[in-house]
């Protein structure tokens, strides 16, 4: 049974999804934000690992809450604390996350109140040189992933990823690409059928990523598939997953670093994250 959705503490109504995404595997996480939250409304199920998020008919006119989750795709800060500054009555000091781990953690997704907030994400080892922090609206009835990337210091970057694309047609999925390894220039990524391994005459799905870019989505055909990458107008392979069926029918494949090397973590829209080793040898 996968984890129950936990919740950032806020003011206001609350209508809770009722189907938690699991936990990935990966990081000791303490979760203090559900301390603060005892008093809300627990989940009224508890789905299968990866489950999608959704709003069953009795919450229909009724505003969800927005939910917000968080990824360490850093080179190196090695772990991370998450705070968000701006919720009444807590101490902006203390973490709704701890021990973030880089190569793609990721944490389920969170409820928070719908209004403007920071995040800040700190790392455990380095002083002022360990910290990225933006700051966004979230609206009612969206889904966000907050991405830290990047070096230290001032090389360090937080990106927000809305994730609100309208469903793909029938027998189709949406996909896109964040290019997020400070290890690598531009990329090509190419998108085949999982005995593919000769990319000879292949054309790249998505073409001449630019490191910190995130591509606009790209249709595909639903089914089992395989993913590699090549520096831009290269056909030699740096990054080959395993085939795999996309998670989800809407999918943000994060491109980083991890162990120095090229890895991919996928980021399904209302969907548990999935963490894709790279086969090269």
């Amino acid at each position: 049974m996968s984890e129950p959705n936990r919740h950032l503490p806020h003011h206001g109504p609350h209508h809770p999804p009722h189907e938690g995404a699991q936990r990935p595997d990966g990081g000791r996480r303490t979760l203090l934000a559900a301390l603060a939250a005892a008093a809300l409304a627990p989940l009224a199920a508890c789905g299968g690992g990866g489950d999608d998020h959704h709003h069953d008919d009795d919450d229909a006119g009724h505003e969800q809450l927005p939910l917000l989750r968080f990824v360490n795709a850093t080179l190196e800060y090695a772990s991370l604390d998450v705070f968000l500054p701006d919720i009444p009555d807590r101490p902006a000091s203390k973490p709704v996350e701890i021990d973030l781990r880089n190569g793609g953690t990721t944490t389920p997704y969170d409820s928070l109140g719908a209004k403007r907030h920071r995040v800040r994400m700190k790392s455990t080892t380095f002083g002022v040189e360990g910290e990225v922090e933006g700051e966004k609206v979230f609206e009612p009835d969206t889904y966000t992933t907050a991405l830290a990337y990047g070096g230290r210091g001032t090389s360090g970057k937080l990106v927000f990823l809305d994730e609100n694309e309208p469903a793909a047609p029938d027998g189709r999925h949406k996909l896109r690409v964040l290019h997020a390894s400070p290890l690598h220039q531009a990329l090509d990524v190419y998108v085949t059928p999982p005995t593919m391994t000769d990319l000879r005459d292949e054309p790249p799905a998505l073409a001449g990523i630019a490191y910190g870019a995130v591509t606009a989505y790209k249709a595909l055909a639903v089914g089992l598939l395989r993913v590699h990458v090549t520096a831009a107008g290269s056909k030699t392979v740096l990054y080959r997953s395993d085939p795999f069926h996309p998670s989800g029918s809407i999918t943000t494949l994060a491109l980083l670093p991890r162990n120095d090397r090229l890895h991919l973590t996928e980021l399904p829209q209302g969907r548990s994250a999935q963490q894709h080793d790279n086969v090269v040898t």
